[in-house]
C-alpha cells in the first residue's frame, strides 16, 4: 500500500499541472505508472535520483526522458550548447555524486580575423550585430583595441565589457592610411573629418612630406585629440 502511494505520488509530481504548462507531458512516461514502478526499482526505491529529474525537466521542457531502466547512460538536453541531465551514474541503479554538465567553455576569438559565422557564436550576436561589425572593421582598417567595439552602432557597451576575457586583438590594424602619398579623394577614415584632412593637405603641400607624429603637432588648426586616435592608422611612407 505505501508503495503503490509512493508511485502515485511520484507520478503526479512527474507529470505536473498540464493546464498551467508545468512539468512534461504525459505522453513518452508510460501507461499506469510502468515505468515509474520499473524506475523506483531499479534504483530501490531511493526517489533522489527521480525528483531531480523530475526538477529538470520543470525548468527545461525540450528535455523528456523516454525510459528509466536500469542502465541509464548520459541524458542530455537536445541542445547544441546546454546540458543539464546527469552524465551518468555510478554503480548499479543509483546515482553518487551527481554533476551536471555545464556548456563548453568558449575560445577567445580575434576579433580582426573573425568572420561572421565566428561572431555567431557568441552569445548576444546576431547576424545584423556581425554585419555591423564586420563593415566596421573594414571602414576602420582593423582594431587596435576591443573598447572600439562599443562604437559599432547598436551593440551594447556593458556586452562589450562582459565579453571582454572572449575578444582578442591579434595582429591589429591591418591596413593604414599612408598619408604623404594619398590624394584628397582616398584620405578617408571613420575618425578623421575632412576639415581635418584639408588642414593636413595644405601642410604637406607647403612643407612636404610628414615623418613621424610629433611632427603633426606643429601643424596650426589640427585637432590633435583626432590625430592621437588615428596615430595606430597612420603610415609615414
Amino acid at each position: 500500500m505505501g508503495l503503490t502511494i509512493g508511485i502515485v505520488g511520484v507520478r503526479e509530481d512527474w507529470i505536473g499541472n498540464r493546464e498551467e504548462g508545468r512539468g512534461m507531458r504525459e505522453e513518452g512516461i508510460g501507461k499506469k505508472g510502468e515505468r515509474v514502478a520499473e524506475a523506483l526499482e531499479a534504483t530501490e526505491y531511493d526517489t533522489t535520483f527521480l525528483n531531480e529529474v523530475v526538477r529538470v525537466i520543470k525548468v527545461n521542457r525540450v528535455t523528456r526522458v523516454n525510459k528509466v531502466g536500469r542502465d541509464y547512460g548520459a541524458y542530455r538536453r537536445k541542445s547544441l550548447y546546454l546540458r543539464s541531465m546527469p552524465e551518468a551514474l555510478e554503480g548499479r541503479g543509483r546515482m553518487s555524486n551527481t554533476r551536471f554538465l555545464r556548456p563548453p567553455k568558449a575560445h577567445p576569438i580575434d576579433i580582426n580575423t573573425a568572420d561572421s559565422l565566428t561572431w555567431l557564436g557568441l552569445k548576444g550576436i546576431g547576424p545584423g550585430f556581425a554585419h555591423r561589425i564586420l563593415l566596421f572593421r573594414e571602414k576602420l582598417g582593423g582594431f587596435y583595441s576591443v573598447s572600439q567595439l562599443k562604437e559599432v552602432y547598436g551593440l551594447d557597451s556593458l556586452w562589450v565589457i562582459k565579453n571582454e576575457n572572449l575578444l582578442e586583438i591579434g595582429k591589429g590594424v591591418f591596413r593604414k592610411l599612408p598619408i604623404n602619398r594619398l590624394e584628397w579623394k582616398d584620405f578617408r577614415h571613420p575618425y578623421l573629418p575632412y576639415s581635418q584632412v584639408k588642414i593636413f593637405l595644405k601642410y604637406r603641400a607647403q612643407h612636404g612630406a610628414c615623418t613621424h607624429f610629433d611632427q603633426l603637432k606643429s601643424i596650426a588648426l589640427l585637432d590633435i585629440r583626432i590625430w592621437e586616435r588615428m596615430k595606430p592608422y597612420l603610415s609615414y611612407e
